[in-house]
Formats: structure tokens, sequence, C-alpha cells
């Protein structure tokens, strides 16, 4: 059967659904677009809800079984897999579901035939609580107090102190180890820190009993762990269950038909292995030519995953641990891999030695492939961001060019006009009256110097003409900042068997006009290389001078070399800038050229 999926966001208000969810729920696809969650959802309280939303958030995912309601009234028994998902900057979350209306339809039968077995089958219900490290206060929700038997009223409010928690519900001599617990949890280092451990409890009567708990943290911007939360659960039944599910092999095998999943045995004492049908339907296997032990499952095992999997399986079991669970891949007889999700629970005698091990594979290669195609839409949606970002550089910088170019215009034809109408109107002024002639020389001369040094700045900012090469105004470039500074400067330009974009040449004389600028203000240098070359792949532009050099993460913010950074990378460009004080400049930049030749 397919599974279901649905997306929201997050506050649970539906925004996509397959065809899948919409047969399973009966709604049409544009009725469940105005729908929340827990419009259907007839079995998770809010608290539950929450509480998987945090598990996703913090695990990365999610997995829980509820009960939905359909558009007819009647209802379908749901096992969810939720992850996480973030899409320009907003949280969604992505649920997968699989109907196990049939298994839960044989557990219920089960229920009929002995209720303490079908209570250590399944899995009980989780109370929520949290420790704020700053007060020392507990909060508890009211799965807690459900679980200890006690109101909320007898309590006194759903927050105690430390002391007090202790005081109402932990064992005597297990107080020690909860305190040992909790400290190692809050000094812990790793912001993902989860441990579970158990230990008795008093219960109303009074009466000891097991519960166990699962830790997490939750640490500050500093690092520090501001809060330890987790669940709670009560296991005080589950040794009689194990002793009862010895001899429930019957009982088993009525609820390992009723499931779509791959149910195994692990016999630890023999080494046998068995599994139900499922396990030889999904993986496409013969069961007579399958050995019923453990290597058979190791075999099918992909090689990347096999040692980290017996690992993990035989930690599990060296530190008598209960519960276990792994990722892995499968393959099946065509060599075609399944993604797995392993749970198993371990069994032990009364002196704590293993001796069963029962467990389920979950196929969830369609997560894993839906997971792969909503990461390659983010991944696309990202880069034609970046490449429209880029864009709009290029539209700023060409405006800027227009602007330049304008100004430069306007200097030569306007401005200098007007000095020169002045210069000469003083001339003549000082040949008809030689008394202010000498008087006005020197007003001729800053009138003649402004005229020079406003030709200069309007030879800068007009933009070059397109039919002259790259390589001639480069070099009248070169030849006019030689003449006013005492700088040597040698190029080396070897492009002319390459058609190179017209913006792009005016991109990189605009970065060679900048740099150069920068180099005989801010130098001080006596030798200056710029070496700009092609090939079939790249342009290469690489400008080197021996001045006094400069911090590059300091400089980084001025606003010419911030400049020289946003005109390379708005033709998709690489910059690399080797300095430091005292030691000169390499400046190297590398355009694709592919890319460029393409696009022009």
């Amino acid at each position: 059967m397919l599974n279901s999926f649905l997306v929201t966001n997050a506050d649970l208000d539906i925004v996509d659904v397959n065809a899948v969810f919409c047969e399973m729920t009966g709604y049409s696809r544009d009725e469940l677009l105005k729908m929340n969650v827990r419009d259907f959802d007839a079995q998770l309280t809010f608290d539950e809800i929450k509480m998987n939303l945090h598990t996703a958030l913090q695990s990365g995912i999610s997995h829980f079984e509820t009960r939905n309601k359909r558009k007819d009234g009647s209802f379908l028994d749901v096992e969810v897999s939720l992850t996480k998902i973030e899409i320009e900057g907003q949280l969604y979350f992505a649920s997968f579901g699989r109907d196990i209306t049939p298994r839960k339809e044989a557990e219920r039968k089960l229920k009929e035939n002995e209720k303490q077995l079908s209570s250590a089958a399944n899995i009980a219900r989780l109370a929520y609580w949290e420790y704020e490290v700053a007060s020392r206060l507990f909060t508890f929700n009211d799965q807690f107090y459900d679980l200890f038997k006690v109101t909320v009223e007898e309590i006194g409010g759903y927050q105690v102190t430390a002391m007090r928690y202790e005081e109402l519900f932990i064992f005597p001599e297990d107080k020690d180890l909860v305190r040992i617990e909790t400290v190692k949890a809050i000094k812990s280092a790793d912001p993902n820190y989860n441990y579970r451990f158990e230990y008795r409890v008093i219960f109303p009567g009074p009466k000891i009993g097991y519960v166990a708990v699962h830790y997490f943290i939750t640490k500050d911007a500093n690092g520090k762990t501001v809060k330890v939360f987790g669940t709670i659960q009560d296991v005080s039944d589950r040794r009689e269950a194990e002793e009862k599910l010895r001899k429930a092999n019957e009982r088993f095998e009525i609820a390992s038909i009723a499931t779509n999943d791959v149910i195994w045995d692990w016999d630890l004492i023999s080494g046998n292995m068995w599994w139900n049908e499922n396990f030889y339907r999904l993986f496409m296997l013969k069961k007579e030519e399958v050995k019923p032990d453990i290597n058979s499952w190791y075999e099918g095992l992909h090689p990347d995953d096999l040692e980290k999997v017996k690992t993990s399986l035989l930690k599990t079991i060296e530190n008598k641990a209960h519960y276990w669970s792994a990722e892995y891949r499968f393959f099946k007889s065509n060599n075609e891999i399944v993604y797995i999700f392993d749970r198993a629970y371990v069994l032990y005698d009364a002196a704590g030695n293993p001796y069963r091990m029962i467990g389920s594979m979950f196929n969830m290669t369609e997560q894993k492939k839906a997971a792969a195609a909503l990461y390659a839409l983010e991944q696309k949606m990202l880069y034609q961001k970046v490449q429209e970002q880029k864009q709009i550089t290029r539209a700023i910088i060409s405006a800027q060019e227009k602007e330049r170019n304008r100004i430069g215009q306007e200097l030569h034809d306007n401005v200098c006009q007007m000095l020169t109408g002045a210069k000469l109107y003083l001339v003549r002024t000082g040949k008809q009256d030689k008394k202010i002639n000498l008087s006005l020389e020197y007003p001729i001369e800053l009138i003649v110097s402004s005229i020079e040094e406003l030709r200069s700045l309007s030879g800068e900012n007009v933009t070059p003409l397109r039919d002259i090469g790259l390589k001639d105004l480069i070099q009248s470039l070169v030849r006019s900042l030689s003449q006013a500074s005492s700088i040597k400067i040698d190029l080396i330009c070897n492009i002319e068997d390459f058609d190179i974009d017209e913006d792009l040449k005016l991109n990189i004389y605009r970065i060679i006009q900048e740099q150069l600028t920068n180099i005989v203000k801010h130098a001080e240098a006596a030798n200056v290389i710029i070496s700009l070359e092609a090939n079939t792949d790249t342009v290469n532009l690489v400008i080197t001078d021996d001045g006094k050099g400069f911090d590059a993460l300091q400089t980084r913010a001025g606003i010419g070399i911030s400049n020289i950074f946003n005109r390379v990378e708005s033709f998709n460009g690489k910059i690399n800038i080797e300095t430091f004080p005292g030691k000169g400049c390499i400046m190297k930049i590398e355009y694709p050229y592919k890319d460029l030749y393409s696009r022009s």
C-alpha cells in the first residue's frame, strides 16, 4: 500500500496532500487544504502533538501512531513519520502516514485474550516533564499526574521543586541515581544529548513501581544548559509481561500477519532467526533458500552499513538496554536497495541475561525518495534565488556605469567648456588692462589645472567605446597611470583568440581601473604586473604589486574592494586576495568562460 503524505505549517494548517491521503480520509484535496490536523486527529491530545513536533525539531524525525476520523465518521489507525523541512526560511512539517487499521484490529483481539500481554506489547502513553536549571523547578503535564494516580490539586499545581519531587515520588534508594543522571545531563557539552534510564518510584498505596525516563537538554546561546526535559513512562508491568511474552508465539504470529512491516524474532540462545512472510515478499527471497540465522540478515545489509548496525546491536545487548533502533540499507535479491527503519525489544531473564530479541523492519524507501525530492527542490529554488540576485547586481552595476558615463560627459562637455570660457574671458581682460594682468595669472593657472583635472576625471568615468579592444583599453589605462606616477606597470594580455562578452570586458576594465587606483593611492608600490589570460574554461585576471599590503579582512568592507567583489560575483566569478601588511598584494580573479560565452 502506498503511503499518505501531507505538509503542514508550524500551526498544523494543511498546505499540501497527496491523492493517497485524500482516498484514506474521504476528503477532497480542496477540503483538506482548508483544514487543520486537529480537525481529523481523533486520538492525540494537543500536548502529545506538541511533543511529536518537538521531537521532530530536536532529532529530525518523530515516529508515532494515532487515529484519524474519516469524512463519513469512521476511524482509521495510522502510523506516522514526522519530519521537519525548511523552505526559504519557513518551517514546515512533512508527515508520511500508513494505514495500520488491520494491525490495530488484530491487537485489539489480543487485548481480549490477555490484557497484560497487550499492555506490554503496545507503546504506553508517555508523560511529559521539564526541569528549569536556574529555578530548580519541575513542570509536569496532566499525563504525569495520571501516571502517578494523583491529582494536580493534591500536589499543589503543575510545578514542584526538585526536593519536593524526590520526597513525593522517588524511591529513597534511587534518589542518588536520579541526581547523578540529572547532573550528567546538565553538564553535557553535547546539545543533542539524550539518555534513557529507569528507576523506582512510589505510587499511592504506597506501592513501588518502575518508570523509564528519557532525558533531552536545551542550551542557551553560550552553550549553557538551561533546561532538561523529556518523557516518563510506567514500565512496572513490563517484567511480568516479558515472561508471558515467552509463551505468546501464537498470538505473536497473529499480530505479524496483520502488519505490512517485516516482523522478526531472534533467539539469542540458539541463534535462530524467524521472519514473517513480509520479509520474503519485500526482499524478493525464497523462504527455502534463506538460512534461519543472523548471518542471513547480515548478508543482506549494505556493506557500508554492516559494521555500524552490528556495533549498535551488540552495544545495546552489552549495556543491557531493552530498546534498539537503526536505519540502514538492505538489498533485494535483484540488488535493488531498500531503506529500512528497524526497531527491536530485548528480553532478559531474571539474572539479567538476554535470551530473545523481537523487532520490526519498516520500509521507508518512499519517505527517503520524497525527502530527496524536497531537498532537490530546495536546492533548485536556492540556486534560482542566487542567480536572480546576481542579475540584480549586474543591473545595478549597469545603471551605475550609465550614470558614470553621463557625469563624465557632463564634466567634459559642459563644466570644462564653462571653465575654458572663463579662462578666455580672464585672458582677454588681462590683455586690455595690464594693471590687473599680474593678479589674473594665478586664477588662470587654477582654471587650467581644474580643466586638466576634470578632463582626467571625465576620462575615468566615461564608458569606453565597445569597438575598441580590451587590450588596447588596458594599455591606454596603463600608459595614463604610468605618466601620472612613478610606478612601473607591466601588462601580459593573451585574450585575442577568445570571444569575450562585451559586458565582461567592461567588468574587467573597471576592476583593473579600480585596483590600479587603489595601488596608486594606498599601496606605495614600485612595480605592478597585470596578467589577463583566457582558455576554453576560464578567463583569468591577476594583479600583483610589491606595495605595503593590507589586512584583507578589514579592508573587505571598503567601497573599492567591495565594488570589485560585487563585479566578480555578478558574473559567477571567483576572487582571492593574497596579502599581508608589508608583503604586497596578489589579486586573483577567475571567470567561467563557458558560462559567459553561452550567455553572450
